[in-house]
């Protein structure tokens, strides 16, 4: 199941299970809001790709479920899509601003 809503002028998805408990978030994000060190790494190694969707996703399936909008740090990530010759590349990255393949597909 879903919800949407703006959080802090955001667009925010909240997904739950079949049972109602939240599984994760995802808010709408730019370019600009990921770590500069993923910023320069994409801009070196992808330079000809065009910069499509981010969003921040957040992870709650953790252990301690005591506050469920305290995720810690490594539960969060942002994911990428970059667009280049009907191909797009989905890059995953973490808050440090270490950037990981995910997936490609081609449109």
């Amino acid at each position: 199941m879903k919800a949407t809503f703006v959080d802090n002028n955001v667009s925010t998805n909240a997904y739950f299970s079949m049972e109602g408990e939240l599984e994760g978030t995802v808010k709408a994000a730019t370019f600009d809001d990921l770590p500069a060190k993923a910023q320069e790494h994409i801009k070196t190694k992808y330079p000809d790709y065009k910069v499509g969707e981010v969003v921040y996703f957040i992870d709650n399936n953790q252990e301690d479920e005591s506050d469920i909008f305290t995720i810690p740090d490594s539960e969060a990530n942002y994911f990428v899509s970059l667009v280049k010759d009907g191909k797009q590349l989905v890059l995953q990255v973490n808050k440090d601003g270490d950037t990981a393949y995910y997936t490609e597909k081609n449109l």
